[in-house]
Parts: structure tokens; C-alpha cells; sequence
């Protein structure tokens, strides 16, 4: 490898930081999302590279870091994240800061295997990765979704819901109807604005409830916006469902005076072997409430318009257990969900 290499990389990344500040940023796209394979080691990914040992150190003696890994499996391989480790700190994956070196020594799908999964953390650091990859981005949002409402263990759960949202076609039966993806755009974040995706008529970043969001476009205009959160052994909460067209929304309008039960009958069809929960009409009002809109006092009928139509019986969709909604523990207050099926 010639010396020249690691200059060249830190220049160019350098200048495509320079560059990005210029970028329009745009929704992720079906085709910037790539399928994942799952893995028998469902904890540590890692370990089923081939040859990650070797390729590590290569890429370290690229770095100029000295640590040599000997090895990578079950007993050491939390040395390889773990920046406490003093031996490690300067070599630890998190604190390589040039995306373009992972690239040469690894697949997109070993470096969603390397950096988004892990058991222990998410460093901020690697943020600049992401810029570059989008793909990698929505990955880190399913990662943290999970993790902040449980335990993030399973490479397999981040593996189902990926390549479940890249099929997922709702509508498919007209062309004009397509699917986008965003995320919120800071990453200890449960919600807020979004890191892509701009409102059509303000122009300004989306607003989003969770931490990932599913955008419904129509002839590639924004028309509505789901936002919602993962957890653990397959189970979808769904937080907001909202038209991001004031007045005139053809969606809207194509899909008729359902459209709410309909959109998220979509999900319910295509997540068939997921646990999907709606957000109650008073535990959205309480969320608003929290972001410092008491819409009770100032808005009345946008008041009655979320209790409404949050909790309203639908035609065809099933309310599980509406009397035992789940809760959630979220600061000081309890969001309630109630479970959903066809």
C-alpha cells in the first residue's frame, strides 16, 4: 500500500465535508437501502467476517496505529469496541474517523456488521460516517430505536425490520404512490426534526414523534408522514400519522375519508409477523404537551381532531385489547398503545 494512501484518504474526506455543507439533503431512497443477512452469532456479527482479524490490522497499519488483534471472537471481541481499554483506545473501531478506509477494507454490509451493531454503545464520532451513507443511517436508527426501549442484542432483529421496510410497497397497485425513509436528525434523540426530508410547503425540516420515519409520496411529493419506534421481538409502535399537505393533498384525497385506517392497515399487512400498536389519542396529546403546545388550551378542534381520530373505531382494523393498553414509562408521564391486527 503506498504511503500517499492516507493522506489522500483524510483530503478527500476533508473536502467531502467541505462539499456536504453545499448537498441538498434528500430522503433516503428504497435503492439507497441495501439487504442484510442474518447471522447463528446474533450478538457479536463481528465475529462471522471473514478474515476480520487480519483485515483489521491492515487497516490499523494503513492508520499508523499499532495495536495488533490477534484475534477476534467471543472473549475479546468487546476490547475491539470498548474505548476504557486503554491498549485499545486509539485503535478502537469507533475512533477511525476516515469512512473511505472502512470502505476499502469492507463490504457495506460487514460495516453495518462492525459499527452499527454492538452491545455496548454508539459513539458520536462516527456521526461523520454517516453523512456518506444514508443506507447506514437508517441502520443506526432501527439499532437505537431498539435500544431505547430496551436492549439492543439481536443483529437479527436490525436484520428483519431492514429488509422488511426495503419490500415494503404500500398502495403498489398505483405507480404514482412511492415510499422514502428519514430519520431524526440527532442521534440520542427519540424524536424531533428530521435529518432529510423537508416539509413541501414551509420548506423546513419534518417534525417526527419517533425515531424513524416512513414517508408517503405522491408523484414524488411529500404527502404524509409516519414516524414510529422499534422495540424488541418484532414489536411496532406507531406515533404519528400526519398529512403534510395542508389543503389540496391528493393522497388524501385517492385514498378517501379512511385513509388513516388504511395507511396503517398497510402496516399491519406487510409487518404480519410484528406486534403493531397505535398511540392513544390522550397519550399524543400529552407528547404534544411535552414539546410545549397545549393544544387543549390554544387549539380546541385540533384537540377533538387527534382524540378522535387516534382512538375512533375502524372499519376493518381490530383494536387488541383495547381496555389493557400498553405503557411506557417515557419522563414523567405513561404513553399508551394499543395493539392492532386485521
Amino acid at each position: 500500500m503506498d504511503d500517499n494512501f492516507l493522506e489522500f484518504i483524510i483530503n478527500s474526506s476533508k473536502n467531502e465535508a467541505e462539499q456536504n455543507e453545499e448537498i441538498e439533503l434528500t430522503p433516503i431512497e428504497k435503492n439507497d437501502l441495501f439487504k442484510l443477512s442474518y447471522h447463528k452469532n446474533k450478538k457479536f456479527p463481528i465475529i462471522d467476517i471473514p478474515n476480520i482479524s487480519e483485515r483489521l490490522n491492515e487497516m490499523f497499519i494503513l492508520l499508523k496505529l499499532e495495536t495488533e488483534i490477534k484475534e477476534v471472537n467471543i472473549d475479546n471481541v468487546h476490547e475491539i469496541y470498548s474505548s476504557k481499554n486503554n491498549s485499545y483506545y486509539e485503535s478502537s473501531i469507533y475512533n477511525i474517523r476516515y469512512p473511505k478506509v472502512l470502505s476499502k477494507f469492507f463490504s457495506k454490509e460487514e460495516i453495518a456488521e462492525i459499527l452499527i451493531f454492538n452491545p455496548y454503545s454508539l459513539a458520536y464520532k462516527m456521526e461523520e460516517y454517516f453523512k456518506y451513507n444514508k443506507a447506514h443511517d437508517f441502520l443506526k436508527s432501527i439499532k437505537l430505536s431498539i435500544h431505547h426501549n430496551g436492549i439492543c442484542n439481536n443483529w437479527n432483529e436490525i436484520v428483519d425490520f431492514n429488509n422488511k421496510s426495503i419490500s415494503f410497497n404500500p398502495f403498489k397497485d398505483n405507480e404514482d404512490i412511492t415510499l422514502t425513509f428519514d430519520t431524526t436528525s440527532w442521534i440520542p434523540s427519540s424524536h424531533g426534526k428530521t435529518k432529510y426530508s423537508k416539509h413541501p410547503e414551509t420548506g423546513e425540516f419534518n417534525y417526527i414523534d419517533g425515531e424513524i420515519a416512513f414517508i408517503l409520496n405522491y408523484k414524488n411529493k411529500p404527502s404524509f408522514i409516519i414516524s414510529l419506534d422499534i422495540l424488541n421481538n418484532k414489536e411496532i409502535r406507531i406515533k404519528q400519522i400526519q398529512s403534510l399537505i395542508k389543503k389540496r393533498n391528493k393522497l388524501r384525497f385517492l385514498l378517501g375519508n379512511d385513509f388513516f385506517e388504511l395507511i396503517i392497515t398497510e402496516f399491519v399487512k406487510h409487518f404480519s409477523d410484528y406486534k403493531v400498536n397505535l398511540i392513544t389519542g390522550e397519550s399524543l396529546i400529552k407528547q404534544i404537551h411535552k414539546s410545549g403546545k397545549d393544544l387543549k388550551e390554544h387549539d380546541i378542534n385540533a384537540f377533538n381532531r387527534v382524540i378522535s381520530t387516534y382512538n375512533k373505531d375502524f372499519n376493518k382494523l381490530k383494536r387488541i385489547n383495547k381496555d389493557e393498553s400498553t405503557k411506557c414509562e417515557i419522563s414523567s408521564f405513561k404513553m399508551e398503545y394499543v395493539a392492532l391486527s386485521i
